[in-house]
């Protein structure tokens, strides 16, 4: 068996590769092809291109996409270590669950939680650093499952000890599953066809899960790096994936400057895959005739700098590729950005908007003129382009605002439980409702045993395509139920829902809670109706 590692420059030199290794017939039908991929994002582009070259000549099938964590928790559970971590979902409740119980004695388990506004969003946070140290760190979690309170190789400082205490409390409470879990993952990983595709890092973790698999099966990876022949370069050192080379910097190997600076856990990665490696190649393709193209080049041949008089040729060209424009102020400069990214999709006519990425170093002040600039009607036909800003940060928005923000992407959105309940637990939503902490962890008991999935009520789904006889899972079933479950204490039968399965998991102390609740969801489901029609600034105030 064999890891075949092939590297490239961009991903569309790579999307050949693993469309011949699809097309490949396999002695069983019905083995899968597991291609793992960096995002959600990248196995939509896969798919799309594919269905573009293969054409009416076939189809891809039977073919699983899987992001890195879930290959290393599924590939974990066959290793040796037997390493096996919850779900970040599953974490998240049982780390608030405890940190509430440590609160209520008058402890605070974890620095920042009694400050903390947001008391989910902490323990999210909290269950994807456990998540992370699972990835990257994963000897340091077989030693706090131990008992050790190491962070893999020496004693933890006093102020992370609470890092594998709260780890042990964890695990301690959601148990083992990997006796469970391994016979169906085995039985997957068996034949199936591993192929990684478009990933730029791989941590010393990912690497030996690597290493056994391809102890039994065939591994291709289609790996990203600026640099051509790095990894062969670096298969005649001696590298040894389970030896930590704090001393030694792999930057300063290579020459190019912005290599230096930016390329640190790209060669580290390199370095990595080069101890597993059967076969290694790298995929060289013409650079482009353009002032990119040639900074590209620079990186891929690790060229020191262009000689002086390409660089006096190459900004003569004035090709566009390599724009930096001066401007005065902010809007100004949104401006200018969206005019350029207008004029290269006019003179590009394969180039759709989904192809642009904006990268902002603050995006908090740049983030109210974006949208509006972007988004503005232009032209005689009325044109705009379409933008969606992700990981903005709300750290500067007053709490008021957050809150607006919070309840508005509810009404546009599906309204799932996490999203509900994160609202809910806002300050200025808490103190409208009348609600107290301990209501909203009575709340979060009751929806997950009520099995709320997303969604305000069946009209609400239809938005999604559903249909509006389907109820389950959704707010407004919850609170039937809840209702119904008041009413069974009642002598009077006709107060009673017909059609509905009453909640008794409640008392008679809860009434007050299940009513600040019913008016929660009777506002939500009230904006959101409003907020489907278009109006006036002064009616949105009144």
């Amino acid at each position: 068996m064999a890891i075949d590692v092939v590297s490239a420059q961009s991903v569309d030199d790579l999307l050949p590769i693993l469309a011949e290794r699809l097309q490949q017939l396999q002695s069983d039908p019905f083995t899968p092809d597991i291609v793992v991929v960096p995002g959600v994002g990248m196995s939509d582009w896969i798919q799309e291109r594919l269905a573009i070259r293969f054409g009416a000549r076939g189809i891809v099938a039977n073919t699983k996409f899987w992001l890195p964590n879930e290959f290393n928790a599924n590939a974990s559970l066959l290793s040796s270590t037997q390493l096996d971590v919850p779900d970040v979902a599953e974490m998240q409740w049982t780390i608030l669950e405890y940190l509430r119980e440590e609160e209520l004695e008058g402890r605070e388990p974890v620095p920042g939680f009694l400050l903390a506004k947001r008391k989910l969003s902490f323990a999210k946070r909290v269950a994807e650093l456990f998540d992370k140290y699972a990835v990257h760190r994963p000897e340091m979690i077989l030693d706090w499952n131990a008992g050790k309170n190491t962070d893999g190789n020496s004693e933890l400082p006093d102020a992370q000890m609470w890092q594998p205490i709260l780890w042990r409390h964890l695990y301690s409470r959601l148990g083992m599953t990997s006796a469970t879990r391994a016979p169906f993952v085995k039985a997957e990983f068996q034949n199936a066809r591993v192929t990684f595709f478009g990933l730029e890092t791989f941590s010393r973790a990912k690497v030996e899960l690597l290493k056994q698999l391809g102890e039994n099966q065939d591994v291709k990876v289609l790996h990203l790096s600026p640099i051509q022949g790095i990894i062969s370069t670096f298969r005649a050192q001696d590298f040894i994936v389970g030896e930590k080379r704090r001393e030694q910097d792999l930057a300063s190997q290579v020459k190019n400057p912005l290599l230096r600076s930016w390329s640190r856990s790209g060669l580290e990665s390199a370095a990595l895959l080069s101890t597993i490696a059967t076969s290694a190649k790298s995929v060289s393709t013409d650079p482009a005739t353009t002032v990119l193209g040639a900074l590209q080049n620079t990186l891929a041949t690790d060229a020191d700098q262009s000689p002086i008089e390409k660089q006096s040729e190459l900004l003569k060209m004035s090709d566009g590729s390599v724009q930096i424009h001066l401007c005065h102020g902010a809007t100004r400069q949104v401006e200018v950005m969206r005019d350029s990214l207008l004029h290269i999709l006019k003179s590009d006519s394969s180039l759709r908007p989904r192809d642009i990425l904006i990268l902002c170093t603050d995006l908090e002040k740049y983030a109210p003129l974006l949208e509006p600039v972007m988004g503005a009607r232009l032209g005689a036909d009325g044109l705009k382009l379409p933008i969606s800003i992700i990981e903005k940060s709300n750290v500067t928005a007053t709490a008021v605002a957050v809150a607006v923000d919070s309840l508005l992407a509810l009404v546009t959105g599906r309204c799932t439980v996490l999203e509900v309940i994160e609202t809910l637990s806002l300050e200025p939503v808490r103190e409208k409702f009348g609600l107290e902490e301990d209501e909203i962890a009575d709340i979060s008991a009751w929806v997950n045993q009520l099995n709320v999935k997303w969604g305000i009520d069946s009209e609400h789904r239809t938005g999604w395509q559903y249909a509006t006889e389907f109820e389950e899972g959704t707010w407004q079933l919850a609170i039937d139920r809840l209702a119904t479950g008041m009413m069974l204490q009642s002598q009077r039968i006709e107060e009673h829902l017909p059609g509905v399965a009453g909640f008794d998991d409640i008392s008679g102390s809860d009434i007050e809670t299940v009513g600040k609740l019913f008016s929660f969801h009777s506002a939500l489901k009230e904006l959101q109706r409003v907020s489907r029609e278009s109006h006036t600034a002064a009616d949105w105030a009144g």
